[in-house]
C-alpha cells in the first residue's frame, strides 16, 4: 500500500518531490504527529509561562520539585534524571539553582560513594505547594477538561506504552 500524506495529497504538482516526514506518514499519521507536538508544546508553554511570572521558577525547576514530591522528598540523582529525561548535567545544573534557593539538598548515599541523593527541603516544599495550585488548575483547564475519565485513562496508557517503548529503546 502506497502512503500518501496530506501534503502530498494537497500538493498536486507544486511539490512533486516532497521529501519531508509528511511523504512517509498517512494523513492520519502526520495529523496525529502534528497535533501530539502542537499540544504539547502549547500546554507546555503555558505552564512554563505560568511558574515562571507567578513562581519565578522555570518549568524544568518546578518538576524536579514534583518528582521529588513524588518520591517522599528523596530520589538518586540518576532516578532523577531518567524521570525528567535530562542528562545527567542539564540536571545537575538544575539542582544547583534549586539548591541555591534552599528548595534542594544533595547528599553522598551512604550505602554507595559514588551515589547522590537530592532531597526536597521544606522550603521546596512550601514553593512547591504554592506553584501547585495554579499549574494543577492549568492542566484541568488546557488538557483535562477535554477529556471523559476513560479518555483520562485511554491516553495515560497510550502515553505509558509510548514511554516504555522510548526508554527501551534508548
Amino acid at each position: 500500500m502506497e502512503r500518501r500524506s496530506a501534503i502530498e495529497e494537497n500538493a498536486g504538482d507544486l511539490y512533486p518531490n516532497i521529501v519531508g516526514t509528511g511523504a512517509h506518514l498517512t494523513t492520519a499519521e502526520l495529523r496525529a504527529w502534528t497535533r501530539f507536538l502542537d499540544a504539547s508544546r502549547l500546554v507546555e508553554d503555558v505552564l512554563a509561562a505560568h511558574v515562571s511570572r507567578e513562581h519565578d521558577m522555570n518549568h524544568g525547576e518546578y518538576e524536579v520539585l514534583v518528582r521529588l514530591d513524588g518520591a517522599r522528598g528523596r530520589m538518586r540523582m540518576a532516578q532523577l534524571a531518567s524521570q525528567v529525561v535530562a542528562t545527567p548535567s542539564k540536571l545537575s545544573y538544575t539542582v544547583d539553582r534549586l539548591e541555591a534557593r534552599g528548595w534542594v539538598l544533595r547528599r553522598p548515599l551512604a550505602s554507595d560513594g559514588r551515589g547522590v541523593v537530592a532531597e526536597l527541603t521544606p522550603e521546596g516544599r512550601a514553593a512547591l505547594a504554592e506553584a501547585a495550585v495554579g499549574h494543577a488548575a492549568l492542566i484541568r483547564r488546557h488538557l483535562l477538561s477535554h477529556l471523559d475519565a476513560s479518555e483520562t485513562e485511554a491516553l495515560a496508557a497510550v502515553m505509558d506504552r509510548i514511554i516504555d517503548s522510548v526508554r527501551d529503546k534508548r
